[in-house]
């Protein structure tokens, strides 16, 4: 019994895939959120591509497309942009000619922005093409994926109880108030 907490379950949960404001220290890709600004463009792209000649722009917006467009011919006169208005048709694109960088939504028709950029880490010839991915996700918004749960406490644990307690711990990692109702900070047994 460690502090008298011997009862408090321990929660481990393993992330495919995460954007927002956890992302960035787990994938190393730049996000952007919309709206994109100059400055927050300009900085992501002398991180990942700082003289880019080639720019793949995908987005389903047009008029998103046409706005990063003209940033990034500000950031690299002469630079050749093209567009992709869904996830299938970058990953065409980006196989018929690679790019220097990406400007990937990740809220896409069809494959995600996510879906595209794990593709692309996939396969050997486009695993470290830079990409920026935009968004229009906020914090409220947050997606994460968890592909595995595990509980374990001493003794048993109720289902509801360990529902309420994985409620509460989510709540607390994307720092929102817990919606899990009832007591969930108390241990039961």
């Amino acid at each position: 019994m460690l502090d008298g907490h011997a009862r408090l379950p321990v929660v481990r949960c393993y992330f495919s895939q995460m954007h927002g404001r956890f992302s960035q220290h787990a994938t190393r890709v730049p996000i952007l959120l919309k709206p994109v600004t100059r400055e927050s463009l300009f900085s992501a792209l002398r991180k990942v591509a700082p003289q880019p000649a080639r720019c793949l722009i995908v987005d389903d917006e047009a008029e998103m497309r046409t706005l990063l467009e003209r940033m990034v011919l500000s950031f690299a006169p002469g630079c050749r942009v093209y567009f992709g208005e869904d996830g299938e048709d970058a990953l065409r694109q980006i196989q018929g000619d690679l790019p220097d960088v990406v400007l990937l939504d990740i809220r896409l028709g069809g494959i995600s922005g996510t879906d595209v950029l794990q593709e692309l880490r996939r396969q050997a010839d486009t695993a470290s093409l830079p990409v920026i991915l935009i968004t229009g996700f906020d914090q409220e918004d947050e997606v994460i994926r968890v592909t595995n749960v595990t509980l374990s406490r001493g003794n048993a644990l109720p289902v509801g109880v360990a529902m309420r307690w994985l409620s509460v711990g989510l709540d607390a990692i994307l720092g929102r108030r817990s919606n899990a109702g009832g007591d969930a900070a108390t241990p039961v047994g």
